[in-house]
């Protein structure tokens, strides 16, 4: 099935580029993130994010999303915090709800917390 999300998608370079689920020892997929925006206008903080907590069925807007666009979402379960990252910077939230930047690097991918950006750049995220 398809549903909404309220992440933007009025242009070709806008929509969801990651997804991350709440994957803890309780093995939690309903709880989830969706990061994007446009990349085009990767500073550009509006509808770049969406949360669900039904398993995908709906998706809602927090208050306050990340700094940007963003093109990866993870779950850190060792922090407890989420991570989401892109070519304007990388944020933390513990809850989804409110995001804080905490680096201006440029990233695309993330694995745990490890990310890869462009020119070979590579990082891990440490508490």
């Amino acid at each position: 099935a398809t549903v909404q999300s309220p992440v933007r998608h009025d242009v070709e370079t806008a929509g969801i580029f990651g997804l991350g689920f709440l994957y803890t020892k309780r093995r939690d997929a309903r709880h989830g993130i969706a990061v994007g925006g446009d990349y085009r206008k990767d500073t550009e903080a509006a509808a770049n994010i969406a949360l669900t907590a039904d398993g995908g069925r709906t998706w809602t807007a927090p208050k306050q999303g990340p700094a940007g666009f963003r093109s990866a979402v993870e779950y850190l379960a060792g922090a407890k915090v989420w991570v989401a990252t892109g070519t304007s910077g990388s944020d933390v939230s513990a809850d989804g709800l409110v995001w804080r930047k905490f680096d201006d690097g440029a990233y695309n991918a993330l694995s745990g917390s490890w990310a890869a950006g462009p020119k070979g750049r590579i990082a891990v995220f440490r508490k």
